[in-house]
């Protein structure tokens, strides 16, 4: 949950800072709304949790991935209008906010991983990943109206690290989990 509420939050913060984009309303209505957002999906959650129960929600685990997959996947299409025709129009602007996606993705999985190695690999490997995987559509949701076209092209293009990375983390994630080490300096035990 708290991966959910910081990583959009900061988007803006980074979108103002290494962008140089404008964000129209006040820093502190983003996270707000988004505090909505988040609560009534943890209640609605909860809700879900206690009617099917915990048994029968674990049976149902691949139906439900699926399910998300799909919706995950509407949602990416839904996000990602528009990008064509910018990145036709601007190419030099749109590899600019990839790159800072790819970087800010990067940057949430090593903090992530980093400040969570005292509870374990595997854990600290899970909350970077969490950390980092984010989905941004969310911000498009609680800035409505008011984001701009660069704020939205930034929302879309950093799915593109949340989607990719992990194909290239999978090869990594597992050597470190299976305790080989990579270097020296390799995460600790």
């Amino acid at each position: 949950m708290l991966c959910i509420l910081v990583a959009p939050v900061t988007l803006p913060t980074v979108a103002l800072i290494l962008l140089d984009l404008e964000i129209p309303i006040a820093p502190e209505v983003p996270g707000l709304r988004l505090a909505g957002v988040v609560a009534v999906a943890l209640i609605i959650g909860v809700v879900v949790r206690r009617l099917a129960g915990a048994e029968r929600l674990a049976r149902a685990r691949v139906e439900l991935d699926g399910a998300f997959s799909i919706v995950f996947g509407i949602v990416a299409i839904a996000v990602m209008a528009g990008m064509r025709a910018r990145t036709e129009s601007d190419p030099p602007g749109v590899a600019l906010i990839f790159a800072v996606a790819c970087a800010v993705h990067i940057a949430w999985l090593v903090g992530g991983t980093l400040l969570f190695l005292p509870a374990g690999r595997e854990a600290a490997l899970a909350v970077g990943l969490n950390t980092a995987a984010r989905n941004y559509a969310l911000l498009l949701a609680v800035l409505g109206a008011s984001a701009t076209a660069e704020v939205a092209a930034m929302a879309a293009t950093v799915q593109l690290p949340m989607c990719l990375l992990p194909l290239v983390q999978r090869p990594l994630y597992r050597r470190l989990l299976s305790g080989r080490a990579l270097t020296r300096g390799n995460l600790v035990k």
